[in-house]
């Protein structure tokens, strides 16, 4: 008990202290406004990205959908088992494909809206400097 009171008079005292001497180091002026660009900068980011795997998805759905239609309609699955056996002799143009489009939804959702916003902000940046 009384270490923990000697603890407690010597915080008290240290916080004296401490409050009472000015901050060598301060915050520059525009701290606040940094920190305001960062935290949007990342949540515009993970919305970009949502909206990229949104995007994704609903086009892996759309092949499932077909594919299950196909299975529906061919319920002898001639027409499945020639589609399969297409698939497999084309992968490499076939995986080359969907790498192409998958690279363009990226550069669609993500980085073109990116690069859109910051060119935005450096344009208004800049006519603020021109007013003053």
């Amino acid at each position: 008990m009384k270490v923990k009171e000697d603890i407690n008079k010597q915080l008290e005292h240290f916080l004296d202290e401490v409050l009472q001497t000015a901050p060598s180091e301060t915050l520059p002026l525009d701290f606040a406004e940094k920190i305001k660009e960062k935290v949007y900068h990342t949540f515009l980011w993970k919305r970009y990205l949502q909206d990229f795997l949104i995007a994704i998805t609903i086009g892996l759905l759309s092949i499932a959908l077909g594919v299950l239609v196909l299975l529906v309609i061919d319920r002898n699955s001639s027409l499945l088992s020639s589609l399969f056996q297409s698939l497999i002799q084309y992968k490499s143009l076939i995986l080359g494909s969907l790498g192409l489009i998958i690279l363009l939804f990226f550069y669609n959702y993500v980085l073109l809206n990116f690069m859109l916003h910051y060119a935005s902000k450096r344009i208004n940046k800049n006519s603020l400097k021109l007013a003053d």
